[in-house]
């Protein structure tokens, strides 16, 4: 998202320039940003927010991070969101540390791409396998491009 300070900006700029256009402005429509109160200011950095908001949505959560009881210290478990109810969420893997499972779920919510279904992963190369195939569902490892003319 860009700078709050940034938006309220060009709120503010538009505003101006609709007044300039009324037969009889009101003076305080023509005020520009760094001579407005911080109330206005606010103001208009909130419809700024709320426009952006509108036109970019945020991405939606499709990697999340977990741990269990059962799990030692250090381990954390990555899940597929299949849903609302974290209870349905599918595990794809796990990591060795918190961070690392952080910095995976990050990468992959960025990119905005749903995740395959268990059965439609191609293992990491060389295993043969999906099972824990945590590459290959953050889009890291998969099936290699088709090559022209292979339709």
């Amino acid at each position: 998202m860009p700078d709050r300070e940034a938006l309220g900006r060009l709120v503010r700029e538009v505003w101006v320039e609709w007044a300039r256009e009324q037969p009889d402005p009101k003076p305080s429509h023509l005020v520009g940003w760094d001579d407005l109160d911080e109330g206005n200011r606010e103001v208009d950095m909130r419809i700024g927010d709320a426009l952006w908001n509108m036109i970019v949505p945020p991405p939606a959560v499709i990697m999340r991070t977990g741990r269990h009881l059962s799990q030692t210290d250090g381990l954390c478990t990555l899940y597929r969101v299949t849903g609302d109810d974290w209870k349905d969420h599918e595990c794809v893997g796990m990591v060795k540390t918190p961070e690392i499972a952080q910095a995976i779920c990050e990468a992959v919510n960025a990119r905005g791409i749903p995740l395959p279904a268990r059965e439609d992963e191609v293992g990491v190369p060389g295993t043969g396998g999906t099972e824990g195939n945590v590459a290959g569902s953050a889009g890291l490892v998969g099936r290699p491009a088709p090559r022209e003319g292979s339709g």
